[in-house]
């Protein structure tokens, strides 16, 4: 009985690492779908600065658009006062 339970402690440790092995190997991000390789992802990204730009100009466009809306809500309320 204690080889057959050493038997299969080493089978399933032989599972995992084959298991482990084959993870290794899968080099393609997953969140793509065409199966671009992370590197070319990278590289097709565009620079920092260009991206924080992009981010400021949104981040203001997004608050005219709320201050608009609450200009708008207040007109409103002192009109029907």
């Amino acid at each position: 009985m204690e080889e057959e339970s050493k038997k299969m402690v080493l089978q399933r440790r032989s599972e995992n690492k084959e298991s482990e092995q084959k993870k290794k190997y899968f080099n393609r991000n997953p969140a793509s779908h065409g199966g671009k390789n992370v590197k070319d992802l990278v590289k097709d990204q565009k620079p920092l600065g260009q991206l924080i730009k992009m981010f400021d100009e949104l981040s203001v466009n997004l608050l005219n658009k709320v201050e608009e809306v609450v200009d708008k809500r207040i007109k409103g309320v002192e009109k029907s006062n």
